[in-house]
């Protein structure tokens, strides 16, 4: 019998802690599919060596500068495993760019679905855009897909925009690990004066990089008042950020898949009594090990992960001052996951739908 290829897609093998979290839950969904073959993707200059450590039999397919246009049309299923990969910041771009690239994405997916590919994808981040050109490009690259799982309200709003067909608000998939984090809590110790920084540098609007430099003066201001704080990045960051944080004596911590597993680098957040945080993932990791979270407001998603979790999240605009970031410490947010629960449910009822896609031939 011909083996089922399937493609994962995604931000794959970049050791970006999110995604590596998305990568081996779509994995989990396919341990019992049987007779397949695992494909992904990478770009020749990324070394992922690690990805074959978590599964043996994937097949690591490199290319040059772009895939070829036909590439989908070897596999039987592509399957976009989340993150934010539908989004575009340009606020113009050229006609003859535009066309272009409307042309080789006609070529890459309406023609591999004429001849038989399927596509699809759970915990799919949509926008934002500031070009009706860019959003047009990505419309009709959904419109070839058989089932859309979005992961907030306002990618749930480019996808009516879009007119897209089977379309579930089904948010990110890093909830399905609800248990396994529950059964992490209970073994955890908590460190009353533990504090953790969890940022990200914001290229995409400058002024909001205001935020690291905030918090690298509440890290010093806790350090005088005795606190442990150690800043904890999701993935490789600003080398100049990590040489300054070095030069302040701050303590930083990085994910790194060839030497850490998830559920090593998620102890942290367990042991911790307090994080801030402008990344989603830890928004929703430390709230279900029910660590105390301040999330800044970097991107709409900030603040959908964090009403999961309190009916009135600490939400910290990235340019406010100092002040502010005390405060939020002192502020009590009842803990209420009424609405993460409904999320959870609608999350495993789309991953669900996604495995039974896997499975029909």
């Amino acid at each position: 019998m011909k083996k089922k290829k399937i493609l994962l897609w995604g931000y794959i093998g970049r050791k970006n802690f999110g995604d590596d979290l998305l990568f081996e839950i779509a994995l989990k969904n396919l341990e019992h599919l049987e007779n397949k073959e695992i494909f992904v993707l990478l770009p020749k200059e990324i070394e992922a060596n690690y990805l074959s450590k978590i599964n043996s039999e994937l097949n690591i397919i490199k290319y040059n500068k772009s895939i070829a246009i036909f590439e989908f049309l070897k596999y039987h299923k592509v399957y976009y495993i989340g993150g934010g990969v539908f989004f575009d910041y340009k606020k113009n771009i050229g006609l003859v760019n535009f066309f272009k690239r409307r042309f080789s994405n006609f070529l890459r997916f309406n023609i591999s679905r004429y001849f038989g590919t399927e596509f699809a994808g759970v915990g799919l981040g949509i926008g934002p855009y500031y070009s009706k050109k860019t959003k047009s490009i990505s419309a009709n690259i959904l419109k070839n897909f058989s089932l859309i799982g979005v992961r907030d309200a306002e990618s749930l709003k480019y996808a009516k925009e879009f007119r897209l067909k089977n379309v579930f608000l089904a948010n990110d998939l890093s909830l399905l690990l609800h248990k396994d984090l529950l059964k992490l809590k209970k073994t955890a110790i908590k460190i009353d004066n533990k504090i953790l920084i969890c940022p990200r540098t914001y290229p995409h609007k400058k002024d909001f990089e205001k935020h690291l430099d905030i918090l690298k003066e509440l890290t010093v201001y806790l350090q005088k008042k005795l606190y442990n704080v150690e800043w904890i990045f999701l993935q490789e960051e600003n080398e100049l950020l990590i040489k300054e944080l070095e030069g302040l004596k701050i303590k930083t911590r990085v994910w790194n898949p060839d030497e850490m597993k998830l559920s090593d680098f998620m102890s942290h957040f367990a042991s911790a009594s307090l994080v801030f945080t402008s990344r989603m993932h830890a928004v929703y990791i430390s709230n279900m090990l029910k660590t105390k979270t301040v999330a800044i407001d970097v991107h709409p998603k900030l603040v959908h992960s964090s009403k999961l979790f309190y009916r009135n999240p600490i939400i910290v605009n990235p340019l406010s001052e100092l002040k502010i970031y005390k405060e939020a410490m002192r502020s009590d947010n009842q803990y209420d996951n009424e609405e993460f629960i409904k999320d959870y449910k609608k999350v495993d009822e789309v991953n669900f739908k996604i495995i039974k896609w896997l499975n029909v031939k």
